[in-house]
């Protein structure tokens, strides 16, 4: 198999502000790009188990997972040869707890998957609120969104989590 892949990821996590109980504002800024091609039998696209994937907890909230960039015939996601994302948080206390058990945050998130040429037009966005607990060791993250792009096919959830990713 003949092919080449460029990922990039980066995780950047600012105080903003420190209560005295410890509880903390802070900004987080996830940007994510990745670029492979084909070459060879592979010839201008990667093979179709190596293509890149959006939406869905880790991309773009509250999209169906993987539903993100070009479709097939039927309207599923056949993947791309480009990903663009960025999440931010803003996580905050939940006011008026002595205790808590949670972490939340405000979140928008940005992104799409491309076969070849990247769009602004087809970028997809997502705004809303998380919140995550931790469950006998395992998270368990609750989301609520809205889809800001609303693209004809777009396939989201305005309600969505997850078990086992965290935040």
């Amino acid at each position: 198999i003949t092919y080449y892949a460029f990922d990039f990821t980066l995780k950047y996590h600012l105080k903003l502000f420190q209560f005295k109980n410890d509880e903390t504002i802070a900004f987080e800024f996830k940007p994510h790009f990745a670029y492979g091609q084909g070459y060879g039998a592979f010839s201008g696209d990667l093979p179709f188990f190596k293509r890149y994937q959006a939406g869905g907890f880790g991309s773009v909230r509250n999209f169906k997972p993987f539903s993100l960039g070009p479709k097939d015939s039927k309207g599923d996601s056949t993947g791309g040869d480009m990903l663009t994302t960025l999440g931010t948080n803003l996580y905050f206390p939940i006011p008026f707890t002595t205790s808590n058990p949670f972490k939340t945050a405000l979140f928008f998130d940005i992104g799409n998957v491309y076969l070849s040429n990247f769009s602004t037009k087809e970028l997809r966005s997502s705004a809303g609120l998380m919140a995550s607990a931790s469950l006998g060791g395992v998270p368990l993250v609750f989301s609520f969104g809205k889809n800001l792009s609303n693209k004809p096919g777009d396939r989201f959830n305005p309600v969505d989590f997850a078990i086992g990713l965290d935040f």
